[in-house]
């Protein structure tokens, strides 16, 4: 997650995907839940690397990572899905 206000909007989306959580790992057995890592990148690195030069608040870029190289880079609405759908 990138976001042009980090100090302000981090936290909140840090408790939003805590709380998410928390009701889903109530509601799915261990084994259905999905290989997932939410990265909050404060610095921008994470996202440099993406190939985003400046992100904000609306960027949407996803990357699929094999054996710690990305793979796949998808950028704009439904990125994540994209990323997701690569064979």
């Amino acid at each position: 997650m990138a976001t042009g206000a980090p100090k302000e909007l981090l936290p909140l989306a840090r408790l939003v995907i805590a709380e998410l959580s928390t009701c889903l790992r109530q509601a799915f057995p261990r084994p259905a839940w999905p290989r997932l890592r939410v990265v909050y990148d404060e610095s921008g690195a994470l996202a440099a690397a993406a190939g985003v030069a400046e992100p904000g608040d609306d960027t949407e870029v996803a990357v699929l990572v094999r054996s710690g190289r990305i793979v796949m880079r998808a950028e704009g609405y439904g990125a994540a899905h994209a990323a997701a759908q690569h064979p």
